[in-house]
């Protein structure tokens, strides 16, 4: 998803590249995004052998829980505090 979030549409085979996956791994995952509303498959328009990844308007706020989530993350497990994340400039940017 963190590659969705940054291109927001994909070539399938770019996907497989940037994330270090086989093909057929990689099609099991979409299936399941795509299942839940994150993504949308479609064949390129100008290469129907291609297919394109694009993320949904559900995908995107998917971006957004994980965001509020994962800025809480590390106050929640003791091994930070709201002080210390402030004083270092620590933000994580999702």
């Amino acid at each position: 998803m963190m590659v969705m979030w940054e291109k927001e549409k994909v070539n399938e085979k770019d996907l497989v590249n940037a994330l270090y996956l086989k093909a057929n791994t990689l099609t099991d995952l979409l299936r399941k995004l795509k299942k839940k509303g994150y993504i949308e498959i479609s064949r390129d328009e100008t290469d129907r052998r291609n297919i394109v990844i694009s993320l949904t308007d559900e995908g995107r706020q998917l971006k957004k829980k994980l965001s509020k989530c994962q800025k809480r993350l590390p106050m929640s497990t003791g091994l930070l505090t709201k002080n210390s994340i402030l004083s270092k400039n620590y933000f994580i940017n999702f």
